[in-house]
Formats: C-alpha cells, sequence, structure tokens
C-alpha cells in the first residue's frame, strides 16, 4: 500500500511543571469531519478539556511537539504553522485514509497526596494507589513525568481502514482492530492496547462518545493479549483514552512515569428511508459532498448564492472555534433555499475556525412525531444551531430574519468571539 506522509521529529526534550490536578485533564485531535472532501482542505483541531467538552484550543507548538505525523493515501504533505489554530489543516487526495499523530514533548507535575490518589483512583489506575500503600506511601506528595501520544483518523471520498490497524510505533497506543469508519452506530470497536510494542493487559480503557451536546461514557479492561471491545453505542465524535503508570526508576525528579494515549474519530448515523423514492437518500450525519450529490440542484443554487460581503468579512475574522450543526431535509423548499447559502457563505468565507455537521432528517410522517437528531428534538427544518467556543450560542428556525450569513453573523457576535484585527 504507499503511504504518503510528514513525519516531523524533534528529538529534544522539555520539561513543563504544573502545580494542580487539571493535569489530569484529556487532549484530543479532532478532525473537522471523519469523511473528507477530496481535492480540499481538512482541518484538524487540538483540544483540551474533559469528556470531550473542550476547555482550550491548542495551536501547533514545535517547542512543545516530539513528533508529528500525517499519513495515508487520503493526505497529502501537511506542513503545520507555527503558533496557527487549527492544529494543522490536512490538504487531501482524491481518495484513501488518513491518520494524524502527535507526541507531546515529556511534562512533569507535582501533587499532593490528596491530589494523587484521587487522582490515580479516577484514572483506573487502583495498583498505583496500593503500591503506595504497601510501600508507606500513601501520605506522601508525588511528582510524575508524563507523555500523550494522540491519534486521530479521517477518510478522504474511500478507504478500506487497513493502515488504522497498523500501530505507529508509539509507546502506548490504542490500535483498532477493525475499520472504526466503517463501523455502524451501535457495534463495538474490537482494540488492541500495546505498550512498548507488547499487548498490555488489565489496562482502563475509557470510551467518550459526544452526539450534540449529550456525552456519554463508558469503560472496558484489556484482556491478557491486550484486546477488549469498545462500546461504540451510537453516531457522533468518539474517543478511546488511557492511561499507563510506572514507578520511574532511576529518575531524580520524578516518582512515576505515566503515559496517556487517545484515538478519536467519528461514527456516522445509518438512517433508512420512509418514503417511496427515498431510497437513495442518506439519513443522519452525512458529508457535504453526500449533501450536494444527493441533490445536484443545491450546487446550482449554492453557486448562484450571493452572500452578504460585509457578513462574510466579519467570519473571515473570527478565530474563535466554531460550529453550525445543519438540520434539514432534501424534500424541504426552505431548506433548499437556505442551506445552500449557508454552503456559499462558509465557502466564501474560507475560515477553517468555522466548521459545518450536516444532518439529513426523513420527512415525518402524518400524524407521527419526528424522533430527536442527534440527540435533539426539531420543531421545524432547516434548523442552524450555532456553537462557538463549544458552547451553545443560538439557532436560527426555518427561516431567517434577514438572511442565513446575516443572522450567523448577529449570534456569533453576541458571544463576543476572539477575531483577527480589522484590515486597514
Amino acid at each position: 500500500m504507499k503511504r504518503k506522509a510528514t513525519d516531523i521529529i524533534l528529538l529534544c526534550m522539555a520539561v513543563l511543571t504544573i502545580t494542580s490536578p487539571a493535569a489530569a485533564h484529556d487532549y484530543w485531535l479532532e478532525p473537522e469531519t471523519s469523511q473528507a472532501q477530496p481535492n480540499s482542505q481538512l482541518p484538524v483541531r487540538l483540544f483540551v478539556g474533559m469528556d470531550l467538552t473542550p476547555e482550550k484550543e491548542h495551536p501547533y507548538e514545535t517547542q512543545r511537539t516530539e513528533s508529528f505525523t500525517v499519513m495515508g493515501p487520503g493526505a497529502l504533505e501537511t506542513k503545520p504553522v507555527e503558533g496557527g489554530k487549527p492544529f494543522c489543516t490536512v490538504p487531501t487526495a482524491e481518495s484513501g485514509d488518513i491518520i494524524v499523530g502527535l507526541v507531546r514533548k515529556l511534562a512533569h507535575i507535582e501533587l499532593t497526596a490528596e491530589q494523587f490518589n484521587d487522582y490515580v483512583t479516577h484514572e483506573g489506575l487502583r495498583y498505583i494507589y496500593d503500591i503506595r500503600t504497601k510501600n508507606g506511601t500513601l501520605n506522601r506528595p508525588a511528582r510524575e513525568n508524563y507523555t500523550r501520544y494522540i491519534k486521530a483518523i479521517a477518510r478522504t471520498r474511500t478507504g478500506d481502514g487497513r493502515i488504522f490497524t497498523e500501530p505507529l510505533g508509539y509507546r502506548l497506543e490504542i490500535v483498532p482492530m477493525s475499520d472504526p469508519l466503517g463501523l455502524a452506530a451501535g457495534a463495538p470497536l474490537p482494540i488492541k492496547v500495546l505498550f512498548e510494542g507488547r499487548p498490555l493487559a488489565g489496562a482502563t480503557v475509557f470510551c467518550y462518545g459526544k452526539n450534540g451536546t449529550s456525552v456519554s461514557k463508558s469503560s472496558v479492561t484489556t484482556g491478557r493479549d491486550g484486546t477488549a471491545d469498545a462500546a461504540i453505542s451510537g453516531p457522533g465524535l468518539w474517543s478511546l483514552r488511557l492511561i499507563h503508570m510506572r514507578e520511574c526508576a532511576g529518575c531524580k525528579d520524578a516518582d512515576w512515569e505515566s503515559f496517556w494515549a487517545s484515538l478519536t474519530f467519528h461514527v456516522a448515523a445509518r438512517g433508512a428511508s420512509q418514503h417511496a423514492g427515498e431510497q437513495s437518500i442518506p439519513f443522519g450525519n452525512v458529508t457535504l459532498e453526500q449533501l450536494l450529490e444527493t441533490s445536484p440542484e443545491w450546487q446550482d443554487a449554492a453557486d448562484a448564492y450571493q452572500p452578504d460581503p460585509a457578513s462574510v468579512a466579519y467570519l473571515r475574522r473570527i478565530v474563535s472555534p466554531v460550529t453550525v450543526q445543519v438540520y434539514y431535509g432534501h424534500w424541504c423548499s426552505d431548506s433548499k433555499a437556505h442551506v445552500p447559502a449557508l454552503v456559499k457563505t462558509l465557502m466564501n468565507a474560507g475560515n477553517p475556525s468555522i466548521m459545518a455537521d450536516y444532518w439529513s432528517v426523513p420527512r415525518r410522517k402524518e400524524g407521527e412525531e419526528r424522533p430527536p437528531v442527534n440527540g435533539r428534538t426539531l420543531t421545524a427544518v432547516p434548523t442552524f444551531v450555532v456553537f462557538v467556543n463549544g458552547v451553545e450560542a443560538g439557532s436560527i428556525i426555518e427561516t431567517p430574519a434577514a438572511s442565513v450569513e446575516k443572522d450567523l453573523v448577529a449570534i456569533i457576535e453576541k458571544a463576543q468571539p476572539e477575531l483577527e484585527p480589522e484590515a486597514k
């Protein structure tokens, strides 16, 4: 299999000292979508937060990066921009799978006895608590060195998922044993955990799933062969992560060393048609490509639409992450009028800080209530739900007050996002 890769390896080491339990927060790479457009750009963000809820977005920083890798036939050469957000933007090829990998440099933390004991218990590291009890050090502060190994996967058009099942060679790594992007929502994902190239038994792997604003959490424990079945309970963004810790033999500045691994991907909803003539219509979470292929006249409408120049100029200046969840019906005249307008607006803005997440909604049968979509009860379509910095800021329901782009700007302005200075 031919692989195209960017592998920037930085062989120096830095130590970051932190004095609060916030170091237990998660880091994850989040592609804008797992189904990228061919010959386009795929923004990938680096977030820190808890339970897939971002608290801060990090830029690419050479001084904190041990290695950065983009590989797979679906990606072209990727060069991250120092200090830039998103973390990286991957140029996509015509088709194929994509892996984005990041190793953060060694960092250091010092915690009180209470903080450390709570942390290892919460993270499924009870054996560390037991070692401290046995050694009589349970009431002593703890010094810890730690390294993060972070992966995310995506696909351009089509792929077989084989590269996802191959290790990158990280010291700690979660390796899927089948294609996560071909997974049906609700089906388990078989995984293997490797530490220093060998199966890691008894490891607690946490599984976080985010669908809209709803977050689910479960955990599995690896068997003697390092394998487990991760519970993927539904569609949405998923992140699997674990921590492995051991005593830091020969370390003068640390008692413990830990290794953090994560794997992030999207699982699409699989919807069945409910009406004659809709057999080819995809329902649930769809890509922009699927939306436009299903309704070609929407592409014509997007090409013809002329968005408000002042609104486009404002959207170009936005630095804070913005996500627009778009719930539409291909059968709906209001959707046909306003969704292509949004598509053209975001295309003209060309701002990787603004992402759109498209949800195709089936026609409601007469006399029946429409079931929730992406965990949200819809009163009408189209519905545009706007998130700024991960927080819901407002929505446009059915028909905008002015226009899609002007209403979108009004909602975002109220959330006071970070903006680039106006061009003089």
